[in-house]
């Protein structure tokens, strides 16, 4: 019968304790002075992020508007004017309805696009960079692009339809019906880039041996992605449906510039209304009980998320 030799604090092999004694022995072995190199990004932090966010939600309990007078505390109330009030209900209606367009729109033309250039045709490259460019521009100039493209008189898009001998005074960013589908495409068409990128990494990383069982297996090209590539996909689907759903609900830039919210507040989003009632209408504290009902929701949206599609599930 062997020996047994009981562990000691003499014979232990570091790192081979329970988790927390691990993460005990790494944390002694970090340099204290690291912890200087955080210090400036967590004082912007600190005052750019924490402190307004929690200024937010004290704001939103007092009558404050912009001026010297301090606002009064009133409880409840902006929350109940944000549940009663018809012009809150309509933006987040319309935010809704935006972010339904977008997040799908978003999710498949980036899977797309990455399943493309993945394949690695001849022009694999160049591909890749005409669909990650408009992703590095900013809000601004994506706006004014399109703002004279679609032009209702001398737009490119409406010039094209002329010589095409179709209809070519299409008010795209005039027509209640045609202005939130359209603002949703040119979102898509600028951000679509940023899940690509996601998707093409994932994609990278699915062994070739498990797509070479599966066409010896018989599998054509569509079962072989339905049954093998998609499913190795969804923990990472999960994160840009997360993301592009975040960012849908706290549109604001592409609207601000080409539509105002308009035509009649039919491209109104929450963070639009946000921005009109307290920098137009000065009603600071009904702006911060707007916003902390949008970022209760935003949770709520993504606690679902989680709970209905988890990253870490294994899925075969």
């Amino acid at each position: 019968m062997a020996n047994y030799t009981p562990i000691t604090p003499d014979n232990r092999v570091e790192g081979s304790g329970p988790p927390d004694h691990r993460w005990f022995i790494a944390l002694r072995r970090v340099n204290p002075f690291a912890y200087t190199f955080i210090i400036p990004f967590l004082v912007v932090f600190l005052i750019f992020r924490i402190y307004p966010f929690f200024l937010g939600i004290l704001t939103s309990f007092t009558d404050a508007r912009v001026g010297p007078r301090p606002g009064n505390y009133i409880g409840f109330e902006n929350f109940v004017e944000v549940m009663t009030n018809s012009e809150v209900r309509r933006a987040f209606i319309i935010t809704f309805q935006y972010s339904i367009i977008v997040v799908p729109m978003s999710f498949f033309v980036g899977l797309a696009m990455a399943v493309y250039v993945n394949r690695k045709l001849a022009t694999h490259t160049i591909s890749r960079l005409v669909f990650f460019a408009p992703f590095v521009l900013t809000a601004t100039i994506i706006a004014i692009v399109w703002n004279w493209t679609l032009q209702t008189q001398f737009g490119l898009v409406n010039v094209g339809l002329g010589m095409l001998g179709l209809p070519d005074r299409i008010a795209w960013l005039k027509e209640p019906v045609l202005v939130l589908p359209v603002i949703a495409f040119i979102t898509t068409w600028w951000q679509a880039g940023f899940a690509m990128v996601i998707f093409l990494g994932a994609l990278q990383s699915i062994p070739s041996e498990l797509l070479d069982a599966a066409r010896i297996d018989g599998a054509n090209a569509w079962q072989s992605f339905w049954k093998v590539t998609f499913p190795l996909l969804l923990p990472v689907s999960s994160l840009v449906i997360t993301i592009t759903l975040i960012e849908a609900m706290r549109v604001f830039s592409l609207i601000h510039i080409i539509t105002q919210g308009g035509p009649s507040d039919y491209s109104t989003s929450v963070v639009y209304y946000i921005f009109q009632e307290g920098f137009v209408r000065f009603e600071q504290g009904m702006a911060a009980a707007v916003g902390v009902v949008l970022f209760l929701i935003i949770m709520i949206l993504t606690i679902l998320r989680f709970t209905l599609l988890r990253a870490d599930k294994e899925y075969f």
